[in-house]
């Protein structure tokens, strides 16, 4: 058996579609003869993004022509590495793929100029900043209003 860590995927081999590639190895060995074999690959954290959760690893498997996902766990976890793991079939290049988290930026919308031209009053709403200020006030006036009625019944 030989395994061994390869930076480029062979010639003729396509990229895994829309994911990106953390690790890649290709073993080289008979097919497993009862059945499945377990492929653990270990993954240096520095060949992937910060925002990746290790449970978004996949191992990929390229078998006849097409990149096909595995089910894939991971086994342990590290400061420095990831290993994670997958069953097979047969050996040929495997690569460990995550998908790269892309960031929608806020759509932003064009508030169209005022109309400086009408004669039409426009009443304009202040935000202060401080949320829930309008609560206080009416539990304040609440409260208020409480030891208002309150001292009106000692009174009587």
């Amino acid at each position: 058996m030989t395994v061994e860590e390869i930076n480029d995927l062979p010639e003729g081999t396509p990229e895994p579609p829309g994911r990106t590639r953390a690790a890649t190895v290709d073993i080289s060995a008979p097919d497993p003869t009862d059945g499945t074999a377990t492929v653990q690959i270990n993954v240096r954290r520095a060949s992937i993004s910060d925002d990746v959760d290790p449970s978004g690893l996949t191992i990929n498997h390229y078998i006849d022509g097409e990149w096909r996902e595995f089910e894939t766990t991971v086994d342990s976890t590290s400061s420095d590495q990831i290993v994670v793991e997958a069953q097979t079939d047969r050996f040929s290049p495997f690569a460990v793929t995550y998908q790269q988290q892309t960031v929608t930026p806020e759509p932003t919308t064009d508030t169209p100029e005022p109309d400086t031209d009408t004669a039409t009053a426009r009443q304009t709403t202040t935000d202060t900043g401080t949320p829930g200020f309008g609560i206080v006030v009416a539990i304040i006036a609440l409260l208020a209003a409480a030891l208002l009625a309150a001292r009106r019944r000692t009174e009587d």
